[in-house]
């Protein structure tokens, strides 16, 4: 059996990714391993310049909150994911794909 690895984003081809997986299918079964990878854009700040003059314990305090902030922004980039790849999972069994792996990557 041909094993297709497919990388899929919450963009717009990510479909027509699975459209094509379909279409492969229907000329000879396949199994699938579906991955998605979550990049630094997806889960960090912007860098911020923090040597200005900010007062003792301020700047402890704003890193904390960015480091907070960081934190919830990985934990939603998962969630996200996770989500993008349970769709397209659910897609490919639908159209008769019985072998589907999802893999999620940071």
């Amino acid at each position: 059996m041909t094993k297709i690895i497919a990388f899929i984003d919450g963009s717009q081809y990510a479909k027509n990714i699975c459209d094509h997986i379909v279409w492969i299918n229907q000329r000879a079964p396949v199994s699938v391993d579906l991955i998605h990878v979550i990049g630094r854009r997806d889960t960090s700040s912007a860098p911020f310049n923090l040597s200005g003059n900010i007062g003792l314990g301020a700047r402890t305090a704003l890193l904390e909150e960015l480091a907070d902030l960081d934190a919830r922004k990985a934990k939603a980039a998962h969630q996200r994911g996770h989500l993008l790849l349970d769709e397209a999972k659910a897609l490919l069994k639908s159209a008769g794909i019985p072998d589907v792996e999802t893999k999620l990557r940071s």
